[in-house]
């Protein structure tokens, strides 16, 4: 039952390997490393730029005041002793992510020397615009992903509309795409019948699932080619 499950699943993946092509397929893949990094590295100079144009970051820093309940203590000026402290016992008492934390200190730390002595903002203000800051270019990557995504999604739809225009190339192309898509699930069963391998081991009183898996002929085979290429 297990193997009839394994070859259903290997031709639907090699149908939509097959309509996708291995240029589509590539492109996917490399595209969606490619829009991960690009979007990383032009989250923070994009949020910035955005951020004073619309005014998102002092609008979601109004927000966090209202939502977030803030101790008093941090009401104090960011510029004094008391008010430093204050926020040193919040954040080490606080649950808040240790990279949240770092950016909170380090954006204070900015702000005291941005402000000087002679501007007035409390501790309160000042932790509420780092985190609206944090969110700010976080809902930033998050819209460059997706416009990246889109199109390399897009690119990759024109490209490989024009070459299964063309019958021999386009054949191939697809072909490859199938046994590319085939090679990748076989890779992946087999790495998850490894794991499952242990715990087979293991399980004297074994489950229907386990049972079932572990009298598999194909998933055997699947290592042992597996094995094979990679030794």
């Amino acid at each position: 039952m297990v193997d009839v499950v394994i070859l259903i699943i290997l031709v639907i993946a090699a149908a939509i390997g097959y309509q996708k092509g291995l240029i589509r397929s590539l492109l996917g893949a490399v595209g969606g490393m490619l829009t991960l990094a690009l979007a990383y590295g032009l989250a923070r100079p994009v949020a910035v730029l955005l951020g004073e144009r619309l005014g998102a970051v002092e609008a979601i820093s109004a927000k966090v005041l209202a939502i977030i309940p803030l101790p008093e203590t941090l009401d104090t000026a960011i510029a004094s002793i008391n008010g430093v402290a204050a926020l040193y016992s919040f954040l080490e008492e606080s649950a808040l992510p240790k990279g949240l934390k770092e950016s909170i200190l380090n954006g204070v730390q900015d702000q005291v020397y941005a402000l000087g002595e002679g501007v007035f903002m409390t501790i309160s203000e000042a932790v509420a615009r780092v985190v609206a800051q944090y969110i700010w270019q976080g809902i930033v990557f998050a819209l460059l992903w997706a416009v990246l995504s889109i199109g390399i999604f897009g690119l990759g739809r024109l490209v490989t509309g024009l070459i299964h225009r063309l019958p021999l190339i386009g054949t191939l192309d697809r072909v490859c795409g199938a046994l590319i898509s085939i090679m990748l699930l076989a890779v992946v069963l087999t790495v998850l019948y490894e794991a499952l391998g242990v715990l087979i081991a293991l399980n004297h009183d074994q489950s229907g699932l386990l049972l079932a898996i572990s009298q598999s002929k194909i998933l055997p085979m699947l290592q042992e080619l597996f094995h094979t290429a990679i030794g």
